[in-house]
């Protein structure tokens, strides 16, 4: 009898022992089970007001700008620009006199862009555009390309395509370049493909060239020094190629949304 009583005694307390462990095991799975629904769930129910949105500047007024061969009216706006100087390396390498401003603008018209050149050497005989002096440029991620090209100082600029509005002003000058060229160019905003423009800024690659005619101080650097005939802040069909936003144009890294 006593036998069966401390038997019964003995199985009561190793019940007792494995409920006590269930219970445990229990309450650290379902702290673990808790600790990750409620990771889980934060990251789903994240309040989408923390994310910051860019916002869009105001288009400017494309009335106030004229496709004539004449900047007074940019440097009225006063927008960015963005420029390719020629450098110096040595007596016989010496490109200080060389340069390429490029203008832009997104308006409420459209596009608005510029290239003030000063070069040495203007080509306009050949038949095919890009034996001539030209303004080229590539719009958007799909890099669209368009350009205006020289058919004689005194003859209108041809251009790539009929919903290119330009001009292409040339005149000798004596101010350490044998030519300045003025191009303006003007893209309406049903021309453009909506999809390109963003927070209404809008990625155009821009270069100036003419065959021969080389410099040291941009993107391109062909020749044996750095030197070359295509005059480019960055590769102008790279995926950082330059803003033009309504305040002007920019480096991509210099453009803050």
């Amino acid at each position: 009898m006593k036998k069966l009583s401390f038997l019964l005694a003995l199985v009561m307390i190793v019940s007792a022992m494995l409920a006590s462990c269930s219970n445990n095991d229990d309450s650290t799975t379902a702290e673990t089970t808790t600790k990750a629904t409620t990771t889980r769930r934060n990251a789903e129910t994240q309040d989408p007001s923390t994310i910051t949105e860019p916002e869009s500047p105001d288009l400017i007024d494309g009335s106030q700008f004229t496709v004539d061969g004449d900047l007074s009216d940019w440097e009225a706006a006063n927008l960015h620009t963005v420029t390719v100087q020629g450098v110096k390396l040595d007596e016989q390498n010496n490109y200080e006199n060389k340069k390429a401003v490029f203008y832009g603008a997104l308006t409420d018209k459209g596009l608005f862009l510029a290239c003030d050149a000063y070069h040495d050497i203007y080509l306009y005989e050949d038949v095919t555009w890009y034996q001539n002096s030209n303004f080229e440029f590539f719009i958007g991620t799909g890099n669209k390309q368009y350009y205006v090209f020289a058919r004689g100082i005194d003859q209108p600029a041809s251009t790539s395509a009929t919903e290119v509005v330009a001009t292409m002003k040339t005149v000798k000058i004596d101010q350490g370049t044998v030519y300045r060229t003025i191009t303006e160019v003007f893209i309406a905003t049903e021309d453009l493909n909506e999809a390109d423009i963003i927070y209404n800024t809008i990625d155009v690659g821009v270069a100036w060239k003419t065959i021969g005619d080389k410099i040291i101080g941009g993107a391109a650097t062909a020749g044996p020094n750095g030197e070359d005939e295509y005059w480019v802040p960055v590769w102008p069909q790279n995926s950082d190629k330059p803003v033009v936003a309504p305040s002007g144009i920019f480096m991509a890294d210099e453009y803050e949304y």
